[in-house]
């Protein structure tokens, strides 16, 4: 995590936007802003698939079950085989995307963000101290063994 500004950052890196426990895991240490660079789009074995609402959905529902505004900063343009879609966007920890991109051509965004609303959400769903850690074994399992990770 980084302060900036009075405000805690994290940045982790475009797949472990996918990852619900690494955006917990940078709340817990004080994040109140995510920051995720990616480099998404077209998925060449499913051409008509289109995944950039669930990317949104993902990232915005990742922010709102740790209370955390996200920024999520996607290229555009093509690299074969890939088309990148853009959609860049802030969301705030309710979910509200506050500003987005266009999917095909370059944009800054800005907006302002109320760090209170962190508290305010918080406060109102305290997701960070009502949890059970104890309960959360399968999470560091390993998949291959269903055994739990040393």
């Amino acid at each position: 995590m980084v302060e900036l500004a009075g405000a805690g950052f994290g940045f982790p890196t475009c797949w472990d936007q996918w990852f619900p426990e690494l955006a917990r895991a940078y709340s817990l240490g004080g994040a109140e802003v995510i920051v995720y660079p990616t480099a998404i789009g077209s998925e060449p074995d499913h051409p008509g698939f289109d995944t950039e609402p669930l990317w949104e959905r993902v990232i915005t529902g990742n922010g709102i079950a740790n209370g955390t505004f996200m920024v999520a900063i996607n290229r555009i343009g093509d690299e074969p085989p890939l088309r990148f879609y853009g959609s860049s966007f802030i969301s705030d920890p309710y979910g509200r995307v506050l500003v987005q991109a266009p999917r095909d051509r370059p944009a800054v965004l800005v907006a302002d963000l109320d760090l209170d609303q962190r508290r305010d959400w918080l406060e109102l769903f305290p997701f960070l101290t009502t949890r059970q850690p104890s309960q959360y074994g399968p999470l560091v399992a390993d998949p291959t063994t269903s055994a739990p990770a040393r």
